[in-house]
């Protein structure tokens, strides 16, 4: 007489087991793939935050310089070109604005061809 395979009282224990395991691991799989989808999520929100905080900052930074501008636009010394005047100035305000550094006075000096 032949012997089934599933017929041994040890083979259906561990086959029961083994069964009723089988849910909780497909539901870790499944929570895992749901807990990962929602880290991008964040990952993407927190990032889109940070790009407008980024855009908001140069945004203002330009405000500012534009501003800047057309104060040095009304003072007189800059006006007029004394360039000593505008180099005094401008070292007020880079001590003042520190991120202005790139500020300076430049005397051009046209030629005029006959």
């Amino acid at each position: 007489m032949k012997r089934f395979l599933f017929s041994r009282l040890r083979t259906r224990i561990f086959l029961l087991v083994v069964i009723s395991f089988l849910p909780a691991v497909a539901l870790a799989i499944y929570s895992t793939g749901e807990h990962r989808k929602i880290c991008i999520a964040e990952v993407h929100r927190h990032s889109l935050n940070m790009a407008r905080l980024i855009k908001n900052n140069y945004d203002n930074l330009i405000k500012g310089a534009r501003q800047l501008f057309i104060g040095f636009e009304q003072v007189d010394a800059v006006y007029a070109g004394a360039t000593g005047k505008c180099n005094v100035l401008l070292c007020k305000v880079k001590r003042q604005f520190p991120f202005y550094d790139n500020l300076g006075v430049v005397e051009i000096q046209i030629k005029e061809e006959n």
